[in-house]
């Protein structure tokens, strides 16, 4: 049963994210890169959709179990929409996954080799606790008790008041039930999931951003996107001179929200108002990606959830002004209702 877990688990972090992406993505949405496009964005979407459940689960007193069940069926509603666009499509995730690895370059594979050596070493040679007061500890807890910040997972104790206790972030950002989640789901503990089995995971996904980015921004030339994305690389395992810096995070502390926002969010907005620059619009389903990126981001931590909306809020400008398209700012304003939604949260319980 353990095996079959495990195989379900590692299917969930690499194939289902690509197959969940085909409910909004098209085929080829990206050239070469769709595939990896696919995986990012499937990645998020899983996010997005576990948000809202969190919040009222945790505002409402309910239990994990109860949102694991939410969270479950609003994925699988989505997966039987995706499969249904797939047969009716045509979207071809093998011949994509094909596409991108018949065209690989040396410098591709070159940094593609780096990061997977980096992968490795989140896995088997580094431990890293920063933080698991916040994550682990909470994650922990709301696993033994099936209940969702009842009490303070850093010290066990009666949680009667989010912001005496420091909780209220969680309350607007429950990244801590992503990990309570997938953990009860597959079988595992929070603290071995969070330092060991999905930081490899998470360092390729934050990777995979900056090729997206490297793409895009040299217009489909793979030779340069990989010389990009050795450059990207570089510049992280030389940007320790700070515990704080966006690198440090997203090479070391990566299971952490304002990583993972830091490493992959921010990186895949910018990504998405490049792609509407070349494009010289903004449409429905662009609009529909910015919103998961946020809602992901809003996940992930309150601070950062700000950071992206003020992010997307200028670039909207500069694409509007680029563009002289002033919808193209308009269409972004009702994507920022979530982070603001968010910010509201934090300000209530605070």
């Amino acid at each position: 049963m353990q095996i079959v877990r495990v195989v379900l688990f590692i299917l969930f972090l690499t194939i289902y994210p690509p197959v969940i992406s085909c409910a909004f993505l098209p085929p080829r949405k990206n050239g070469a890169y769709t595939i990896v496009l696919r995986w990012c964005f499937g990645w998020c979407l899983i996010y997005a959709v576990l948000y809202w459940p969190a919040v009222i689960c945790i505002l409402t007193r309910r239990s994990l179990n109860l949102l694991i069940a939410v969270w479950g069926i609003l994925l699988l509603v989505l997966t039987v929409y995706a499969l249904w666009k797939i047969r009716r499509r045509g979207i071809g995730l093998f011949g994509e996954m094909r596409e991108y690895l018949s065209g690989l370059t040396f410098p591709e594979i070159a940094a593609s080799a780096a990061v997977l050596a980096h992968a490795a070493v989140t896995a088997f040679m580094m431990h890293i606790d920063g933080d698991d007061y916040t994550y682990v500890a909470n994650a922990t807890t709301s696993l033994d008790t099936n209940t969702l910040l009842r009490y303070n997972g850093g010290i066990g104790k009666y949680l009667s008041k989010y912001a005496t206790e420091g909780l209220n972030r969680l309350v607007a950002a429950p990244h801590f039930t992503y990990y309570a989640a997938v953990s009860k789901v597959f079988g595992t503990r929070p603290a071995p999931l969070c330092h060991t089995y999905l930081p490899p995971f998470f360092t390729c996904l934050c990777f995979a951003s900056l090729f997206l980015l490297g793409y895009e921004l040299f217009r489909g030339d793979r030779r340069k996107t990989g010389l990009f994305a050795v450059f990207a690389f570089l510049v992280s395992i030389f940007s320790y001179y700070s515990v704080y810096t966006a690198q440090t995070f997203m090479l070391i502390r990566v299971w952490q929200g304002k990583a993972q926002v830091a490493g992959f969010v921010i990186p895949m907005i910018l990504w998405l108002f490049l792609v509407l620059i070349r494009k010289g619009s903004m449409e429905k389903a662009d609009v529909l990606m910015l919103a998961v990126f946020l809602e992901a981001s809003c996940l992930l931590t309150a601070m950062g959830a700000l950071l992206c909306a003020g992010e997307a809020l200028v670039l909207s400008v500069i694409a509007a002004l680029i563009l002289k398209q002033k919808k193209l700012f308009l269409y972004t304003l009702p994507a920022l209702l979530l982070p603001l939604a968010t910010a509201l949260i934090y300000l209530k319980y605070n």
